[in-house]
């Protein structure tokens, strides 16, 4: 599935063996139920994360240029 990171923290839910990749751009990546705070970005995450749990991440952009894209298979 191919997703969009904007500045605003979106919720997914991931799956033992998935992979998210970053297709272009840096995203932050925050594992956790909760929505991470300003102070607590997370991951920075610029190419691939191999998952080997289910995980609640929540994903933004970490550019200020502007939106990145990302996918979770």
């Amino acid at each position: 599935m191919k997703y969009t990171a904007t500045k605003a923290w979106q919720k997914l839910t991931v799956k033992a063996g998935n992979i998210l990749q970053v297709h272009y751009g840096t995203i932050y990546l925050h594992i956790g139920d909760t929505e991470p705070t300003e102070s607590d970005d997370g991951l920075i995450v610029s190419s691939t994360v191999n998952f080997n749990e289910d995980y609640i991440v929540w994903v933004r952009t970490a550019s200020y240029a502007g939106d990145d894209s990302f996918t979770v298979q």
